[in-house]
């Protein structure tokens, strides 16, 4: 199978999933690389100061050693390393970010699993371990690591993590980093910045203030959609996709590297990107993740469409676009008034309101 894997230069680390044009005059930028992406923050009008620079950089630092299951004494390294039984004292980044999850594995019915690991290496989707002359695992090791992935094994009281299976193995890369996007937004804002913009990875961003913002097409360059973000103050925005990291066998299969902890299989629902605003990034990394996992049929009634029924029942103050396309059927699939909050820029895509 061949890989692909796209690797931006830091010029561009905000423009695979969302355009954004250039800082405005008497702004600043600043780039990090943490998190195994870059890290760009940008103000428009007023100056990051050598102590917020280093503020940010405190967090970046901070939150990767203590999530980074490849850092020695981090939360999810000592998690996977203990045996059954054993237990770890949270600190409160950590019991934040282990609650969300929690929240949100049930609140997807058990499509975001941070508890999926053994998938994504044996799929070939780890950090650190692509490999360009990979396979497709057997149905028996597909089988084999899905009985290692139930996160219900693992056991969160208080600020007590607890583990009831030996080979459970947690990451917790798939929210990090739109924790650490809501944690960057509140540096700058109490450092008196109003307008500007934090990316991580392009799929975490939170803006400050921004009159729009793009969506990239999945399959063509450029824009799909434009947001209007006029009116928007300190909005997150988080999106996840299956055009960014994924493989391509000799048969012309894709597998993308979202994985399906039901099937143990990459996701091939059709959902080729999902993108949500107006709620915490550590929160909308994972429902992004969890939509592309939606089944559809380009009805309304369809896995896809309930689910993203629910979030506007729990969260009424979000929007959200989703690109799908299998067949014959090409959406936009979205909550907000086409002309008035976007604008659809590809016409073989039809409108689908929620």
């Amino acid at each position: 199978m061949k890989l692909f894997n796209k690797i931006i230069a830091v010029t561009f680390a905000i423009c695979l999933a969302f355009s954004i044009t250039a800082c405005t005059p008497k702004g600043s930028a600043e780039n990090f690389y943490y998190f195994n992406t870059v890290i760009h923050v940008e103000t428009h009008g007023t100056v990051i100061s050598a102590t917020t620079k280093a503020e940010l950089n405190a967090l970046f630092f901070e939150l990767e050693n203590e999530f980074d299951s490849k850092v020695n004494g981090s939360i999810t390294a000592r998690f996977n390393q203990m045996d059954k039984f054993g237990e770890i004292e949270l600190t409160k980044d950590a019991q934040t970010v282990l609650s969300v999850a929690k929240e949100c594995y049930a609140f997807s019915n058990g499509k975001f699993n941070p508890c999926i690991y053994p998938l994504t290496k044996l799929w070939g989707f780890a950090p650190f371990s692509y490999t360009p002359n990979y396979t497709v695992p057997t149905a028996q090791d597909i089988a084999n690591a899905k009985a290692q992935c139930d996160f219900n094994a693992l056991n969160l009281e208080n600020n007590i993590l607890k583990k009831t299976e030996t080979h459970l193995t947690l990451d917790l890369g798939g929210i990090v980093k739109g924790y650490a996007t809501d944690k960057a937004l509140q540096i700058l804002t109490a450092s008196g910045h109003t307008k500007g913009y934090v990316s991580i990875g392009s799929s975490s961003i939170a803006l400050l203030s921004y009159p729009t913002l793009g969506v990239t097409h999945p399959t063509k360059s450029g824009t799909i959609i434009t947001c209007n973000t006029t009116n928007a103050i300190n909005l997150c925005v988080s999106t996840s996709g299956d055009y960014e990291k994924f493989y391509v066998d000799g048969n012309g299969t894709k597998y993308c590297h979202i994985i399906d902890p039901d099937s143990g299989y990459p996701a091939q629902t059709g959902v080729r990107s999902a993108t949500i605003l107006g709620i915490n990034g550590v929160y909308g990394d994972a429902l992004t993740t969890a939509i592309c996992l939606m089944e559809h049929d380009g009805t309304i009634n369809s896995q896809l469409t309930q689910f993203l029924n629910k979030i506007i029942q729990e969260y009424p103050q979000s929007s959200f676009y989703v690109i799908y396309e299998k067949g014959n059927i090409k959406q936009l699939i979205t909550n907000k008034i086409q002309n008035q909050d976007f604008t659809l820029h590809d016409t073989e895509f039809a409108l689908l309101k929620i």
